[in-house]
Formats: structure tokens, C-alpha cells, sequence
């Protein structure tokens, strides 16, 4: 299965935004984007089903202080950010681009 970038949403009320992000570090060293305290950027051949399963947040431990979704990004994008959040995509994207060919 090819790469694609999704998006990490960590809810507001999850208690172990620490575990989860040290779960991410591990699972996705090189190919992640921390834009925030509670959203990643991943570019992973993984499924969303397959990344909340790794970062815990697939609902199968509920004491375990942790909530949150997975969703997969198109091109579509616009807003302020700093500059590494766009060089990361750029980055991201190219990569892709060049995995296809």
C-alpha cells in the first residue's frame, strides 16, 4: 500500500497525551509532524485503523485515558502556520509524488 499523510486529532479530554505522543515517536520516527500539543501529521502506508490501534486510541482500553481519530488528507489545505508545517508537507508530498512514478 502506498504512503498517504493523515491527521491525528487528540481529544481535548484524553489524559494521556504524553503516552500517546511517545507511542507516535516510536511507531513513526522519521515521518511525523507535531503541530501542536494534541495534532500529528504522519506519512504512513498505515490505515487509520491501523494507526489508532498503535497509538491507543482505537477505543479497546477505555480506562486508558486515551481519545482520539485518524483521518486521511487530500491536497486540500489552507491558513497561518509556521514555515516547518508547510516544508513538512511539501517534503511529505514530494515523497509521494515520487513513490508513484
Amino acid at each position: 500500500m502506498r504512503k498517504r499523510i493523515r491527521l491525528v486529532l487528540i481529544e481535548d479530554d484524553s489524559s494521556d497525551v504524553e503516552g500517546i505522543m511517545a507511542d507516535a515517536r516510536t511507531h513513526y520516527p522519521d515521518d511525523r509532524y507535531q503541530f501542536g500539543e494534541r495534532v500529528l501529521l504522519l506519512l504512513t502506508s498505515d490505515l487509520t485503523t491501523q494507526i489508532v490501534a498503535k497509538l491507543g486510541l482505537d477505543g479497546d482500553d477505555k480506562s486508558s485515558g486515551r481519545s482520539g481519530v485518524a483521518f486521511t488528507l487530500d491536497n486540500a489545505r489552507a491558513g497561518y502556520a509556521d514555515n516547518d508545517l508547510w516544508e513538512w508537507l511539501r517534503e511529505a508530498e514530494a515523497s509521494l509524488q515520487n513513490a508513484t512514478v
